[in-house]
């Protein structure tokens, strides 16, 4: 039985963030800075998992174990690929994030994907880095 490949995602007013995980190694990670990005943070997180998708896809991977820690990602991704419930939100962009939502689940049927998701801490979740200037690096 093959095992399920973790993959994270994140993101942050600067930048998005993707994690490919093969057993315990992590095989790519990308960053994608947003630039005069307008869109609200969790169609931003919305964005970041297509792409870990879509990175997912190109390592032939099937079975997938999604990692979020964002509340909101996590409910909208497994209401919609639950058919549980129907997306609700109050955000004047609730078209945009449907249609980032259909789009996962056009990627799952078309590539005959068996995923799971999880809500995981920020510490826990391998693509926060990716996001975030190290502290560090704003000292003078």
């Amino acid at each position: 039985m093959a095992k399920r490949q973790r993959f994270g995602f994140d993101a942050s007013s600067l930048a998005l963030g993707a994690v490919v995980e093969v057993g315990d190694h992590v095989v790519e990670d990308v960053t994608w800075l947003r630039h005069e990005d307008a869109s609200h943070i969790n169609m931003a997180e919305l964005d970041a998992v297509i792409k870990g998708f879509n990175m997912a896809i190109m390592w032939n991977m099937k079975k997938l174990h999604l990692c979020t820690d964002s509340l909101t990602a996590y409910h909208w991704i497994t209401d919609t690929v639950t058919r549980k419930a129907r997306v609700k939100t109050k955000a004047s962009t609730e078209m945009l994030i449907r249609r980032r939502l259909s789009m996962l689940n056009s990627l799952i049927e078309e590539y005959h994907l068996d995923l799971d998701v999880t809500l995981v801490t920020s510490e826990c979740n391998l693509a926060d880095a990716l996001t975030r200037v190290p502290q560090s690096g704003l000292e003078s």
